[in-house]
C-alpha cells in the first residue's frame, strides 16, 4: 500500500492563529514527515530536528548539581527527551506532551 501524501491529524484554533499538526510523505527523502505549523509558518518538523535536539542539549548542559528533576515539556514532536537522558546527573525524568 503506498504512503498516504498529506494528512492532517490534528488542529486547533489559537490567538495567534490555526496551530495544524500533519503528516506528509516526502518523495525526496521516502519517509513520512510530521509537521507542527501556526498559520502559514512552520514551527517544527520531524525532517529538521536540529534546533529541537540543540536546545535540550544546551539546557541540560546549563543545569548543575547532583539528583536533578528534570522535566521536559512542550509542543514539540518528541526529540528532546532521548536527549536529555544521555546528560548528566539526574534522579528523574519526566516527559510531557501537550495535548
Amino acid at each position: 500500500m503506498p504512503p498516504t501524501p498529506f494528512a492532517e491529524l490534528d488542529w486547533a484554533e489559537t490567538p495567534w492563529g490555526t496551530l495544524v499538526l500533519r503528516r506528509r510523505f516526502d518523495p525526496a527523502t521516502q519517509r513520512e514527515v510530521d509537521e507542527v505549523k501556526l498559520g502559514d509558518d512552520y514551527l517544527m518538523s520531524s525532517q529538521f530536528t536540529v534546533s529541537e535536539v540543540e536546545l535540550a542539549r544546551l539546557g541540560m548542559a546549563a543545569a548543575v548539581g547532583q539528583e536533578l528533576r528534570v522535566l521536559v515539556g512542550g509542543l514539540g514532536l518528541g526529540y528532546p527527551p532521548p536527549v536529555s537522558s544521555g546528560c548528566g546527573p539526574t534522579s528523574r525524568r519526566t516527559p510531557r506532551w501537550s495535548s
